[in-house]
């Protein structure tokens, strides 16, 4: 039984004979039919499944939620994919209120400009030329997949500047264990824990520098300090490249999982995100669409040879400058990671939690970028 289309019909006679965008804007004017359409489904879905729990403890199956999630989207989605973000709107708005991935995002990025600006009492305008951002953009859309057949799944956007974001924080970690060898001890100083019980509160823990070295615990410290603050500088350099060069793609992997197909894109300038639209999604993907990373290559091996080279020379000059003899409080020596309450809730069932932590400190918290990309995907 096709419920979208009786309860779409029972709403407004003929509705499936107009346009898709006249559809889309029709159902945007009457959000009340969307809190409807809703609890139909719930109602269908607890039928199907045989279960008479309350909603919320059904919001928490899995299966619940997979296909109440699958089964909204045809309400929610527009265009020919139905296509639909999963972001806080302001009030009144939807997907349908922006044509392009790009309108979208440098609406967000002017937004948090002026809130900046406002804080600092200024009208200054930002250190940095605007770049793709798409910080935390997910949505849902039928996209067709690997296996050809075009199916719901959920759909990450994210700027290209990520991945290479990603490789620097790696190498720089590495290149400093290498220079530096060094541990890692929880320290209570400095760590400042949620008192939310939602699994997305953030959590700051603090751990000490242990250089095998003694003495060089603060090197340590200023050498990470450094290289965090450049890859941002490397991170805006290859932006930059992308988009003088008209480089315009979009690498796009997939990522089975239990819940459902992820589908991530990332988007290497602020051009081929204009041309991608919401409302033909799929369509105006495909000419930039590529599946691997060879082309990034020597871009790839550049920017992390000058940016390692950077770290080298800045552990030459603080090395020169090192005087062991100066003491340290322990509170200069520590570094900090956040973590979710689910992800500390985590650490509890691991044993051995300061090998995991040490391999974040050291890594770099997302420094597998979701398992998806290496440097080369495959041989030459």
């Amino acid at each position: 039984m096709d419920h979208y289309r009786l309860f779409m019909e029972q709403k407004h006679s003929g509705f499936f004979d107009l346009p898709l965008i006249e559809q889309d804007k029709l159902k945007k004017a009457h959000p009340e039919w969307g809190e409807e359409y809703e609890l139909l489904l719930y109602s269908s879905i607890c039928k199907l499944k045989g279960r008479l729990e309350e909603l919320e403890e059904l919001e928490l199956d899995p299966f619940v939620e997979l296909e109440f999630n699958k089964a909204r989207l045809k309400y929610y989605g527009i265009g020919k994919d139905n296509f639909q973000l999963i972001v806080p709107f302001d009030e009144g708005k939807t997907t349908l209120d922006y044509d392009s991935v790009l309108s979208f995002d440098k609406e967000n990025y002017d937004e948090r400009v002026a809130y900046t600006q406002k804080i600092l009492g200024t009208d200054a305008p930002p250190a940095h030329p605007y770049y793709l951002q798409l910080t935390d953009v997910y949505a849902r859309a039928h996209v067709t997949g690997e296996n050809g057949i075009k199916e719901f799944k959920y759909v990450f956007l994210k700027p290209f500047s990520e991945v290479i974001s990603v490789e620097l924080e790696k190498t720089g970690l590495d290149k400093i264990t290498e220079l530096l060898p060094h541990g890692f001890e929880r320290n209570k100083i400095g760590e400042k824990l949620s008192d939310s019980d939602s699994p997305s509160a953030t959590n700051i823990l603090s751990y000490k520098v242990v250089a095998e070295e003694k003495g060089k615990e603060m090197l340590v410290v200023k050498l990470r300090e450094f290289a965090t603050n450049l890859i941002q500088k490397y991170t805006n350099k290859v932006s930059a490249y992308l988009e003088d060069n008209d480089i315009n793609k979009v690498i796009v992997k997939e990522l089975e999982i239990e819940e459902g197909n992820e589908y991530f894109c990332y988007f290497t300038s602020s051009k081929v995100a204009e041309k991608v639209k919401f409302q033909n999604f799929e369509e105006t993907l495909s000419p930039y669409k590529i599946d691997n990373m060879l082309e990034f290559k020597e871009l790839f091996e550049t920017t992390l040879d000058e940016f390692e080279a950077e770290v080298v020379k800045e552990y030459d000059c603080l090395l020169e400058d090192f005087d062991p003899s100066i003491k340290v409080m322990d509170a200069a020596l520590s570094v900090q990671i956040q973590v979710t309450n689910e992800e500390l809730d985590a650490l509890e069932f691991i044993e051995e939690e300061s090998d995991l932590i040490e391999d974040i400190l050291k890594n770099g918290k997302n420094s597998d970028s979701n398992g998806l990309f290496s440097i080369v995907d495959e041989e030459d």
